[in-house]
């Protein structure tokens, strides 16, 4: 496509170790079922920060932005559909100037 983003969820390395690079596991139905929980679980608890956070229900502290930074990769990339590409790095300052930007 034209542009998108891979985030990995904390935790998920057990996960895709081996998935297509020879590491030989193979992973249980109820395993993988797990994963996808964890995963869900993880897109509806961070939905959860950005509206509280864009809206400025949470107040603009660190401890607070931290609910983003700790499950965003070091090495987190975002490819928007004009072909830019913006680090980890860029993207939470991003975010974080945006605080209540949404008040409602």
């Amino acid at each position: 496509g034209k542009g998108g983003a891979t985030a990995r969820v904390a935790g998920d390395d057990d996960l895709t170790r081996g998935v297509g690079g020879g590491g030989g596991h193979t992973f249980s139905v109820k395993q993988r079922l797990r994963a996808v929980q964890r995963c869900g679980k993880e897109i509806e608890e961070l939905h959860v920060f950005f509206v509280d956070w864009f809206t400025g229900r949470i107040p603009r502290q660190e401890k607070e932005f931290l609910r983003f930074a700790a499950v965003m990769a070091q090495d987190f990339m975002i490819v928007t559909a004009t072909g830019s590409v913006q680090s980890r790095q860029d993207l939470s300052v991003m975010i974080d100037c945006a605080h209540a930007c949404l008040l409602e």
